[in-house]
């Protein structure tokens, strides 16, 4: 799956954009799920998704989003990300994005409490593995 992803900076900074390619790889065995997130290049950047006016595009960033289901109603997440974005001395980014995959984890736990994401969990095709798995480990503690 190809995603674009926008990023807000602090002014006077331009917003950054990065197109990724993802990978995800699921295990119901263990219930861990791995999201693999890589920067495309340019110019396969550019065949996905042109240029955004106002925008810094950037190439480099590698992102692992590891998913571990613990019960019907908590799931423990990893997030690590390193990006290069682009133009920006390093200290500054070190400065500013220290908390950004706190930030990441705390706005995702937000957006899960959201009927709307509610109701399209309750609709997704794995809710039957999801369910199997939680049943599965419940009967073996």
């Amino acid at each position: 799956m190809i995603i674009l992803n926008v990023t807000g900076m602090p002014w006077p900074l331009q917003p950054r954009d990065v197109v990724v390619k993802t990978n995800v790889i699921k295990n119901w065995d263990v219930g861990r799920f791995e999201i693999v997130l890589k920067g495309l290049h340019s110019p396969e950047s550019e065949q996905w998704v042109p240029l955004i006016d106002g925008h810094t595009r950037m190439y480099e960033l590698t992102a692992f989003f590891i998913a571990h289901l613990l019960d019907r109603e908590k799931t423990k997440c990893i997030y690590i990300i390193h990006a290069d974005p682009t133009g920006v001395p390093g200290f500054i980014i070190n400065l500013l994005m220290d908390d950004y995959p706190y930030y990441t984890l705390l706005n995702l736990e937000k957006m899960t409490k959201r009927q709307k994401y509610i109701s399209l969990g309750q609709q997704s095709k794995y809710l039957s593995q999801i369910e199997s798995f939680i049943k599965n480990k419940n009967n073996k503690n």
